[in-house]
């Protein structure tokens, strides 16, 4: 039997080759290829506790009180949509905007934009939330905007504002890298699903 040699330098290559490998192969993506549907949250997770803020609005996000940003005006509700595929495109309805980048859409869906007027299981109808459709994962981040010129900022200092999204497997709403644009007065993030997103601040 041959003793292998921890000094010879094939070994050693050998060794940082594999490494590679397995690093390359276990690194997931942020997403899935193509859209997968995303299948309705049980009511039961609707209440259930912890960091961040369940649909009810009565706990809080990553152990601070509730900051979701309430509705100034309530003139706008309803939805719009549109039928989007490869090549991309934008929706826009009232103050709110998807914008999808080519290669986004493995095929052509329904895009839909919904302005949550009116309290559900899923939300609170006074503060300024919106249902982005449709449902599943992209294959490049679609960016997404929310305008808060008309928006209730008693208080706020609008370099605290975010974006955060309803998970429907914690019943909680969830922080998104957000960026302020002081001058448009909006903000704006990129996010590889659709779900239900809500106007808060830190």
């Amino acid at each position: 039997m041959k003793r292998l040699r921890v000094g010879n330098s094939s070994f050693w290559k050998a060794i940082f080759l594999a490494g590679i490998v397995m690093t390359v192969g276990c690194e997931q993506g942020p997403a899935p290829a193509g859209l997968s549907p995303l299948q309705p949250a049980h009511p039961a997770t609707l209440a259930k506790g912890g960091n961040g803020i369940p649909a009810n609005g009565r706990m809080n996000l990553n152990g601070k009180a509730d900051k979701r940003i309430k509705r100034k005006d309530k003139s706008c509700t309803g939805t719009v949509s549109k039928r989007m595929g490869p090549s991309g495109g934008f929706l826009e309805h009232c103050d709110y905007r998807m914008d999808v980048p080519a290669g986004a859409l493995a095929e052509v869906r329904e895009m839909s934009i919904t302005i949550l007027a009116t309290d559900g299981d899923f939300y609170d109808a006074k503060f300024q939330a919106v249902d982005f459709g449709a449902d599943g994962w992209f294959l490049k981040p679609v960016k997404i905007t929310i305008w808060y010129d008309r928006a209730d900022l008693t208080g706020v200092n609008p370099g605290d504002l975010i974006i955060v999204w309803y998970n429907e497997e914690t019943g909680e709403w969830e922080e998104v890298e957000t960026i302020v644009d002081f001058h448009a007065q909006k903000v704006v993030a990129h996010v590889w699903h659709f779900t239900q997103y809500s106007l808060a601040a830190r």
